[in-house]
């Protein structure tokens, strides 16, 4: 009879209120929680699940040009004289795109063994090489650039020196310089020479 007359008591039945009341909103806050954590994990499953088909397109587009480029026949490099041609039409690309001059373009026209500056003797008898001497003008910016834009050249080559000279004032583009490249331009000619 005792716990009836405690839970009768106004002030125990005040606190049982607000114990109930402090476990609904605890009861709330979690479930609110729950569904939000729920909403939340269910948006990045369907934006992982977009990703994944355009990913899953791209590797299908992917795939089509490889086996288009696998089927495309692949051009040769240019042997012997030729890859010098070819050196020649890349550095004047190259210089015009840069806004400087090719003052001249020497190349004998005569196929020599290549041999690397690194080595001495030479094995291998398939690979020439031309020495090429080649002079290009500008502004000291832009014919820099030009240099080192050769290496987009699929023709292989080797620089044996690089000579800078000023030529004149210096201007808002910088000094103007003229640029002697001595390079050799390596082809392999498969035992013949062209």
């Amino acid at each position: 009879m005792s716990f009836r007359l405690w839970l009768m008591n106004p002030a125990t039945s005040r606190l049982l209120a607000r114990v109930l009341l402090a476990l609904s909103v605890l009861l709330a806050l979690t479930g609110g929680w729950w569904g939000l954590r729920w909403y939340t994990l269910s948006e990045r499953v369907r934006e992982s699940n977009l990703l994944a088909r355009q990913y899953e397109a791209e590797i299908q587009e992917a795939k089509l040009q490889i086996a288009s480029a696998q089927g495309a026949r692949r051009l040769p490099r240019p042997g012997g004289l030729a890859a010098v041609r070819s050196f020649q039409s890349i550095l004047e690309t190259i210089v015009a795109e840069q806004g400087c001059e090719l003052v001249s373009f020497e190349a004998p026209a005569q196929l020599m063994p290549f041999l690397s500056r690194f080595q001495k003797i030479t094995d291998d008898s398939d690979w020439k090489q031309v020495s090429v001497h080649a002079k290009i003008r500008g502004p000291i910016r832009d014919v820099m650039a030009a240099v080192s834009a050769c290496s987009r050249s699929e023709v292989p080559y080797e620089f044996d020196s690089i000579e800078l000279q000023r030529q004149g004032e210096i201007t808002a583009k910088g000094a103007m310089v003229e640029v002697g490249l001595e390079l050799r331009v390596l082809m392999r000619t498969h035992g013949g020479d062209e």
